[in-house]
Formats: C-alpha cells, structure tokens, sequence
C-alpha cells in the first residue's frame, strides 16, 4: 500500500484559477527601498536628473521590482493555506515589456499552473508553479512572472 499524497483536493481545485486582481502603487519610497536592498548602481533608478532625461521619462524601478510587488499577499491568500510551513523559493523567470515608473499603478493576477509531488532526501516535497500577469494603469502588459516554491 502507497503512501498518502501530500497534494490535498483543495490543492487541485486551485490549479488554474486566477486569482481576483489586486492593484500596488510603485512609489517613489518603494524604489529607494528595493534598490538599497539589492545594491543596484544604475543612474536610471538612483539620480533623478539622469532619469528625467532618459527616453521613459522620469525615475523607473528596475525590472526585477517586479517579481515582489504583491508577494507577501500571494503567499498569504494562496499558498500558506495549501502548503506546509517549510517554503522555499526555487525559481523566477520574468518576462518585461514595459518599463516600471514611479507612480504607476499595477494591477496583477496570479494563477497556479502545477502543483506536484516529488519524494526528497527530507521526506515529500510539493512542488508549486505559479503565474502573475502585471498591467500598468493604461491596461498595458508591463511583465509576465512564473515562479516555483517548494513545501517541505
């Protein structure tokens, strides 16, 4: 007899629904604080007059902002109700098709594409892609993001 998976119904019921939209403004404060962070040197998010001069016009953030706007409220609503307690962030891969500026407002939506189990050294493991669509407040497509965490 098999062990039982780890992979619940209420799991599968969310495959493939997107979530309700939930909407962040990039601020000024937000870019400060996510460059610091991460340390990033570029003039185009650091120096206002080199920014104001650029072809976007005025202070962007730089595009790997993007995967974090609304993170904390996806594993909230999403993923801690499903997983165990032990997460871990496997992977990110961003696609960008408009710049982020200060003062825009995003509006995202994420789905979970796949939820699977795998058996690792620790024990099962459930592993978790999801999928965020980010609009600006012209309703233009500014970045496609899939991630993966793992629950252990």
């Amino acid at each position: 007899m098999g062990e039982e998976s780890l992979i619940t119904d209420e799991m599968r019921s969310k495959i493939g629904v997107e979530s309700e939209p939930e909407v962040y403004e990039v601020t000024k404060e937000m870019i400060q604080r996510f460059i610091q962070a991460t340390g990033d040197s570029n003039p185009l998010w650091q120096d206002e007059e080199h920014a104001k001069k650029s072809k976007y016009g005025g202070i962007i953030a730089p595009p790997t902002i993007i995967p974090i706007i609304g993170w904390e409220q996806f594993l909230t609503s999403q993923v801690k109700s499903i997983l165990p307690e032990g997460l871990l962030h496997s992977s990110t891969e961003l696609e960008c098709y408009q710049p982020v500026r200060e003062g825009d407002v995003i509006t995202l939506t994420t789905k979970i594409s796949d939820v699977r189990e795998k058996q690792g050294k620790m024990g099962k493991m459930i592993f978790v892609n999801f999928d965020t669509t980010y609009s600006n407040q012209s309703h233009e497509l500014v970045a496609r993001c899939r991630q993966k965490i793992i629950g252990y």
